[in-house]
């Protein structure tokens, strides 16, 4: 194979004294046809020969055969340099491929692996020998495949996309990634595969999971608690809301959740004056722990309740929510306010009763001293 390498090379490189060698045995040659098939002269006045016409037509064939040996030597130096950059360019790529954090794969039009990188293969837990012919839904689970058909559709119809799917590793575990897939297509315009670049999001995934986890049974406490739990952020859009919050106000959770709390819950005639205590409470100005407040039910019913606040801050230092617990206690003030008012005509009756008794005695006195008057004036 080194010998081959080094003719080419020879023949490469020497391409002009090849055409000048091939023009000198063509012009011999002609000389010895001359001379001893046709034996119209001596096989040295063949060298030259005396016929112009003859003469003339070897010059011309042995410039046209170092000509195209020149030109056969430029086109040789055109492709090797093509060839040569063509090496470099793949090699450069291969070394991007190799090199770049996301995991690399070409799949063909049956979804099977033309090409892997070395990442890809790390994440799933494989080799790249191992993976190159499998199918892509070999590393799913079977409620995904349908899914992952939706996205090779699209593919097929031209389109790009970036997607979140869950990949099954080699040892069974969770694969979780960011999917960049792009169609690739054929001269005539065919489906022809496509490229996906991977990146592993596992960690992240896991720590979402984590956090919703938390969130979900944070939520599961907060319903079971028999008193309204809101958060609001520091402009006052509701973050948070349990299930007892919902049936006082009459509304889902999706229906409160992102609404502005005093545009949407709280009376026109007070908004002013809750959204400037609030505003106290986030700017650290103004400790409000107990605040009594009606609020707009559904159907525009109003209730009163007793919130107690907690502010939350972040590392800064700042006021970023405001958690409140709250009690509906329209029904108790009602019932306080029919106590007071009971209290209030009991005193008054008290009152009435009192001034009759001492409207009464005074009444009884006067006449005892009308009888002692009528008894000294007429004493049989």
């Amino acid at each position: 194979m080194k010998d081959d390498g080094k003719i080419r090379y020879f023949i490469t490189e020497n391409f002009l004294l090849i055409g000048i060698i091939l023009s000198l045995f063509f012009w011999l040659l002609e000389a010895v046809i001359h001379t001893y098939v046709f034996k119209t002269a001596e096989f040295i006045n063949q060298i030259i020969p005396s016929d112009t016409n003859e003469f003339w037509m070897r010059i011309l064939v042995s410039a046209i055969l170092i000509s195209f040996s020149v030109y056969a030597r430029s086109i040789l130096k055109k492709r090797k340099s093509a060839v040569s950059a063509l090496k470099a360019s793949e090699e450069k790529y291969r070394r991007i491929i190799e090199t770049a954090e996301e995991g690399i794969w070409i799949i063909d039009k049956d979804a099977r692996m033309v090409f892997v990188n070395q990442n890809i293969a790390d994440m799933l837990g494989y080799t790249t020998f191992e993976l190159l012919g499998k199918g892509l839904f070999d590393f799913m689970d079977e409620e995904l495949k349908e899914q992952a058909l939706l996205h090779l559709e699209k593919r097929k119809k031209g389109l790009n996309e970036l997607y979140d799917f869950r990949f099954r590793r080699k040892d069974g575990s969770d694969l979780w990634a960011i999917v960049s897939a792009t169609p690739i297509f054929d001269e005539a315009g065919n489906y022809n595969g496509a490229l996906g670049m991977i990146t592993d999001i596992t960690g992240r995934k896991l720590i979402e999971n984590a956090l919703r986890e938390e969130r979900d049974r944070a939520q599961k406490y907060l319903d079971v608690a028999g008193v309204i739990m809101l958060t609001l952020d520091e402009k006052g859009i509701v973050t948070l809301i349990n299930k007892k919050g919902c049936e006082v106000l009459g509304y889902t959770e999706d229906e409160i959740v992102g609404k502005d709390w005093f545009d949407g819950f709280i009376p026109e005639d007070i908004q002013d004056s809750i959204k400037k205590a609030f505003t106290a409470l986030i700017n650290g100005n103004r400790i409000i722990e107990y605040y009594e407040n009606h609020v707009v039910a559904k159907g525009r019913i109003k209730k009163l309740i007793a919130w107690h606040n907690v502010t939350l801050k972040d590392e800064q230092g700042n006021v970023k929510y405001v958690l409140s617990s709250g009690e509906d206690i329209t029904e108790r003030r009602k019932a306080e306010d029919a106590l007071k008012e009971r209290v209030d005509e009991l005193e008054r009756f008290r009152k009435v009763t009192v001034e009759r008794e001492f409207r009464m005695k005074e009444l009884k006195d006067k006449i005892l001293e009308l009888e002692g008057k009528l008894c000294r004036i007429n004493p049989n």
